[in-house]
């Protein structure tokens, strides 16, 4: 009875992690397509935040990157918000792109974090009110 349980548990294991993929794989490609990107008038606003500390050797790449989501433009707010970096992170994160760049004193991760959704939120309600 062990040995059918341990199969049993094997198998669904094996499943779960290759499987599920490739069954999923199969039916989209039977299907023929792609999800489509929400269009430009149904997609939400959102706001991609990105704490930084001392990033200049990625940023503009993380940067690119991110204005390159298959996401409409328009609806998108890239923050990128600095925690306090000695380097040139804000700099370069101006240069590639970012629509806001938060320069803030060294804090750490979470308040990073939430001094820029603090800044996204404010400017969702902006946005909605006119």
């Amino acid at each position: 009875m062990l040995e059918i349980v341990f199969w049993a548990a094997l198998g669904l294991l094996v499943y779960t992690h290759v499987g599920y993929p490739l069954l999923l794989h199969q039916i989209a490609a039977l299907r023929g397509r792609r999800p489509a990107a929400p269009r430009a008038d149904e997609a939400p606003r959102v706001s991609l935040i990105v704490a930084a500390y001392d990033e200049e050797a990625v940023i503009a790449d993380r940067v690119r990157n991110a204005l390159e989501l298959d996401y409409p433009r328009e609806r998108l707010e890239l923050i990128v918000a600095s925690d306090g970096s000695s380097d040139r992170t804000v700099e370069l994160a101006r240069q590639a792109g970012a629509d806001v760049v938060l320069e803030l004193e060294r804090g750490g991760k979470v308040r990073t974090q939430d001094a820029a959704a603090e800044r996204a939120s404010r400017a969702e309600l902006a946005a909605l009110r006119g």
